[in-house]
């Protein structure tokens, strides 16, 4: 026993003179200062994002650090959990880590971005959803200009694309400029996909811009304009709008782009959607039974034009779900609208900003000379109106990335009250129409995050706006819990 004695104060003093060495790791010594082995408590969960919280980084290095005794980071070591530290953030910009009880912290790394770092987080403390902006070390650029025709109009106008999301208070007749004949021309700008900032429910940045100027311009220039991070653009681009080339219209079914439907197109199709790219024979064999044409999606034996539309629809999710919600009790169809490019998997909330019938606002959005139309009206008795079918994207929210994804939905008011209430009928309807549209369309589930990643989305989340009024924002996360009981309660048709 004295020999023992003696020798454990010998053994640690050797340790820790180990440790002093360059180099030195002595064993033990992670133990005396790192979380306890045990079993997690809790967990270090969130996303990685620049800008505005749907623009999510892929590929970013995320580690994970815990507080020791002395109030010092240190790096955990994961392994012995069964998990890695660092890790690569997946396609939606996420990381996660089960951790025991401690004080934890995240640092964000990715080549072209300046290093960041979460707050100190308690792992017990709860649900987490840490969100870690960052800021790219690049100045902005334009990324390409293009020339659209307005469907509803006919009349051309030009959008300018960035290469990062813009400070919308810089892009204004200052900093890009149309010229007639070398003279200042008048021109209107609009944010094409504006988000709330993720730092800031009042602060909007946009990537695409949407240029309407007088007819007979000549010359288009952009500068001085900045990134969301106040760093201004390097050049100064001169571009002359004779120049400006055409957008290219999307056919569904062409897949390769040579404007036509044919089936080669369907056998594109079909290799993206299962993830086979490489040339290779079409049929396969199962069992020994007669070849199967990868492509021929209705058994015709032949590989068709149809073929390919039928598959690019299937694997981007689009009239996998037929037809328009039964509730609907009025209809009055507007041609404010464009195919959809994107499967149905939103819903966002609108409010009218008066107090209107569902006819009486179907009627004034067929009627009314304004860009805007909406998939489905709610009237203060709860009655509803449809405006514009599912298969189409609504102009509605001034963001045409949402749109194209959402089922838009404008609601009345039942007075003018600042917190523009909704009557309970109204409400009512909401959710039952919120519940159907998620069953026809395979949404499993109803998700309200506060920001725009989330499957319930609201109108000021992508403009400038208070719409649709702090009524229906507080009732966002009762909406989604009301819709999901009923999801839970029947199987998704």
């Amino acid at each position: 026993m004295k020999k023992r004695s003696i020798l454990m104060p010998i053994l640690l003093a050797a340790l820790l003179w180990s440790a002093a060495l360059p180099g030195g790791r002595p064993l033990c010594l992670p133990t005396l200062f790192a979380p306890a082995e045990a079993a997690a408590v809790g967990c270090v969960s969130g996303f990685v994002y620049e800008a505005v919280r749907s623009n999510r980084i892929e590929g970013a290095t995320a580690t994970l650090y815990y507080e020791d005794k002395a109030g010092k980071p240190v790096v955990w070591d994961a392994g012995a959990s069964g998990q890695q530290n660092p890790q690569t953030t997946d396609r939606a910009g996420a990381f996660r880590w089960d951790v025991p009880a401690g004080k934890w912290r995240v640092e964000i790394a990715k080549e072209h971005y300046e290093k960041a770092y979460s707050d100190w987080t308690d792992a017990a403390s709860g649900r987490q959803n840490i969100a870690v902006p960052l800021v790219s070390v690049a100045a902005p650029e334009v990324a390409d200009v293009i020339k659209k025709r307005d469907s509803y109009t006919q009349e051309d106008y030009i959008t300018v694309i960035f290469s990062q999301y813009m400070d919308r208070d810089t892009i204004n007749e200052d900093t890009i400029v149309f010229t007639k004949s070398g003279v200042p021309a008048d021109c209107e700008i609009s944010a094409a996909d504006g988000e709330v900032s993720g730092a800031s429910d009042y602060v909007y940045y946009a990537r695409s811009f949407d240029l309407f100027p007088e007819k007979g311009v000549t010359e288009l220039t952009v500068k001085n304009v900045r990134n969301y991070a106040g760093t201004k653009i390097e050049k100064t681009y001169r571009i002359f709008t004779e120049t400006i080339r055409p957008a290219v219209a999307f056919t569904l079914g062409d897949v390769d782009g040579d404007g036509a439907v044919a089936p080669a197109d369907a056998r594109l199709a079909l290799r993206a959607s299962v993830g086979l790219f490489p040339d290779g024979d079409a049929s396969v064999f199962r069992n020994g039974a007669r070849a199967f044409l990868a492509a021929d999606c209705d058994g015709s034996g032949t590989i068709e034009s149809g073929d390919a539309r039928t598959i690019l629809r299937a694997s981007v999710g689009l009239a996998l779900r037929a037809g328009n919600s039964p509730l609907a009790d009025y209809v009055n169809l507007t041609d404010k609208h464009d195919d959809r490019t994107h499967r149905i998997d939103k819903i966002t909330l609108h409010h009218m900003d008066g107090v209107m019938t569902a006819q009486d606002c179907c009627d004034y959005f067929c009627e009314t000379k304004r860009q805007v139309s909406a998939n489905y009206c709610i009237g203060y008795d709860g009655s509803i109106a449809l405006n514009v079918e599912e298969q189409y994207r609504a102009w509605t929210s001034s963001s045409e990335a949402n749109d194209m994804r959402a089922i838009t939905i404008e609601m009345s008011n039942d007075g003018w009250d600042d917190d523009r209430h909704v009557s309970d009928a109204s409400l009512a309807a909401l959710i039952d129409l919120c519940a159907d549209i998620c069953l026809r369309n395979g949404i499993d589930k109803l998700v309200y995050t506060g920001d725009a990643y989330g499957s319930l989305t609201v109108h000021k989340m992508f403009i400038d706006t208070d719409c649709p009024g702090p009524y229906l924002i507080r009732k966002c996360g009762y909406i989604a819990a009301e819709v999901n009981k009923r999801l839970a309660a029947q199987p998704t048709q």
